[in-house]
């Protein structure tokens, strides 16, 4: 197998070259950006498709999206702005637009974690602490498996989905490893696909302690360069900044805020420059990887994983999930902030991709639509229709049992479940829908919209079957669509409420607030024999985040049920012989 590393450093030098070049340019030197390019072999799409994204700006509200269709043979075939990247402004959306592109950054950590393990200076089976000695976090879970660097690129380690203070500050990434050890781990590693931005954070720091450079000095010497993404960054360039698009979310303009976790979710980018990037997958890889490394890359590492279903996850990439079944391999990934979302879909064996990047908090349905229908329109236009799935859908995982009264702990919070009364209220939303039972034994869900109209949070549940089995000796909710199957909820087994945490309930004032992202509403919530923490987050939404909480002990309790969020721990320690709860890096106090 021919090393990688004497392509890449002959890469290096030549696109640093070309880097300082394009850096020395100041922005009242560039020509104007091209506002749209468009194969004449994709004029037909390009027209059709744009007729559908103008309607849907208009529809969601949404100021502006950038797209760039990329062709394995042709490169960009077409790309183009609409809407506006500056709506006060009136600056127009265009291919060169920079954006914030969110949680794309985890696929340029991946790969720069891979390159260093190919070359021999990283194992991504070993155990963490072997390659960064001052990482520890606490776990509850005797004999569990070592968490590694592929655990972690998988989200498959079980720590936290977040450590939410501090998360949108100036702080370096590095400190996340002080701060775990006061932690608890979500789930044992390999139990289930947990997504963690604080995951990746680790193997930004793997990447320091690895080859001795700064995160992203290394990433953009040793990734992006070799690529020819010299637009691309992790902090953002002063030549960029004119470039950069406006942020905003429900309508409104906002300051985009600073991120600590930079290798999990700080990448600004134009969709341009990522028609580079999906070139180079639809090649292999072959630029910053060695095939076999790539092909690892962009398989599946959890079929063996219990509560996993039908998801397939990668190193870095999700794998396969929904809109574009037969078409062979899907390859995708997708970023939100609080003003920017981002969707990034490939397909290798059709020789297609597509990137998407959208100046709205609110666009992530609005990518996501945008960036299959155009895939789609892309292959029934070559002719390459999708291949239709004959062999038969695979059996239910676990084993089937009746569906008992009791409480689910699901994405769409806390729902309680009365097959007798045929009853299905998502107490956390205030919401309740009629459980139909079905000949087949499964049930389905029927409603109404809300009075007050908008959007129905429950909607997509009127599409799904759902009945219970248990798996792996847990007791779980299963949706079927279509012919998959995916893990609801978990039954939460309650017990009665210790009298020290019904004392406990209250408004609670964060000793440790962000100044730039406050935490409002804390309280500890006891109603109906239930036990919740609630808050609202402003800068994200004005609704109120309602987290059901399952006591271990008299000083700890932990997110209800499986998945990303849940888990995590909510925990009461003694400072100055005053109780505080410690809830994902925050420190509260009772008001009394």
């Amino acid at each position: 197998m021919k090393s990688p590393l004497p392509r890449r450093s002959l890469s290096t030098v030549l696109f640093t070259m070309l880097f300082l070049v394009a850096c020395a340019t100041t922005a009242r030197h560039e020509p104007p950006p091209e506002s749209r390019y468009v194969d004449p072999a994709y004029g037909a799409l390009r027209d059709q498709a744009a007729r559908k994204i103008e309607a849907l700006l208009e529809k969601e509200a949404i100021p502006g999206l950038s797209i760039a269709l990329v062709e394995r043979r042709r490169g960009i075939v077409w790309k183009e702005g609409f809407g506006f990247a500056d709506r006060e402004r009136k600056v127009p959306a265009t291919p060169e637009t920079i954006y914030r592109t969110g949680s794309l950054a985890k696929l340029f950590t991946a790969t720069a974690i891979l390159q260093l393990a190919e070359s021999g200076r990283l194992d991504i089976d070993a155990p963490l602490p072997a390659l960064l000695p001052e990482f520890s976090i606490r776990s509850r879970f005797e004999a569990a498996p070592a968490i590694t660097p592929r655990a972690l690129l998988s989200h498959h380690a079980g720590l936290p989905c977040d450590l939410s203070q501090g998360m949108w500050s100036d702080a370096h990434f590095s400190t996340v490893v002080q701060r775990l050890r006061d932690e608890y781990t979500a789930f044992p590693p390999g139990l289930i696909t947990s997504y963690s931005n604080i995951g990746y954070s680790l193997l930004g720091s793997v990447v320091e302690r690895t080859s001795g450079q700064p995160y992203a000095q290394y990433v953009t010497r040793e990734v992006l360069y070799p690529l020819g993404m010299l637009d691309s960054s992790f902090e953002l360039r002063p030549a960029q900044q004119a470039r950069l698009a406006a942020g905003y979310r429900d309508g409104a303009r906002g300051d985009p805020l600073p991120i600590r976790d930079k290798p999990a979710m700080s990448f600004y980018s134009s969709v341009e420059d990522f028609g580079r990037f999906i070139a180079a997958v639809l090649d292999g890889g072959d630029t910053v990887l060695q095939p076999g490394t790539f092909r690892t890359m962009v398989s599946a590492q959890n079929e063996q994983v219990p509560f996993d279903f039908a998801r397939r996850v990668g190193l870095g990439w999700f794998l396969d999930e929904g809109g574009l079944g037969g078409v062979g391999t899907v390859l995708r990934h997708g970023g939100t902030t609080p003003l920017f979302t981002s969707q990034l879909i490939v397909l290798p064996e059709s020789d297609l991709g597509v990137i998407v990047l959208c100046n709205s908090g609110n666009g992530r349905k609005t990518v996501q639509y945008v960036g299959e229908m155009v895939l789609k329109l892309a292959l029934e236009g070559q002719g390459r229709t999708r291949r239709v799935l004959t062999a038969a859908p695979p059996a239910p995982p676990g084993e089937a049992i009746a569906m008992e009264a009791g409480d689910y702990a699901t994405d769409f919070g806390l729902v309680s479940i009365d097959p007798a009364r045929g009853e299905f209220c998502a107490t956390t939303l205030g919401r309740t829908l009629k459980l139909v039972s079905r000949t087949d034994g499964w049930f389905g869900l029927e409603g109404k919209p809300p009075a007050a109209g908008g959007a129905d949070p429950l909607a997509p549940l009127l599409n799904v079957h759902i009945n219970c089995r248990e798996v792996g000796g847990r007791e779980v909710i299963v949706a079927r669509i279509g012919d998959r199957y995916h893990l609801f909820g978990e039954r939460v087994q309650r017990q009665p409420l210790d009298e020290v945490w019904c004392r406990r309930a209250g408004k609670y004032t964060i000793l440790n607030q962000d100044a730039e992202f406050p935490v409002e509403k804390f309280a500890l919530v006891h109603k109906g024999g239930e036990l919740y923490l609630d808050y609202v987050m402003p800068r994200l939404s004005a609704g109120l985040i309602r987290t059901p909480l399952t006591p271990l002990s008299r000083d700890e309790a932990v997110v209800s049920g499986l998945g990303r969020g849940r888990g995590d721990t909510a925990r009461f320690t003694l400072e100055n012989g005053e109780e505080v709860l410690n809830f994902s890096g925050y420190r509260a106090q009772r008001v009394n």
